[in-house]
């Protein structure tokens, strides 16, 4: 599973990705977290999916 983090505040984004991959060592869910600085950014990278 990927978990896209969608942020234009550096700060936040990187608060979340770190708070989202705590709770993922936590469970038995594997994942990972992918973070992107905004929308655009992150629809012309779904597009190429």
């Amino acid at each position: 599973m990927r978990i896209a983090i969608v942020d234009d505040n550096v700060r936040e984004r990187n608060e979340l990705d770190k708070r989202i991959k705590i709770l993922l060592s936590r469970s038995a869910l594997n994942a990972e977290t992918v973070e992107f600085g905004g929308v655009k950014e992150f629809i012309a990278e779904a597009k190429q999916l």
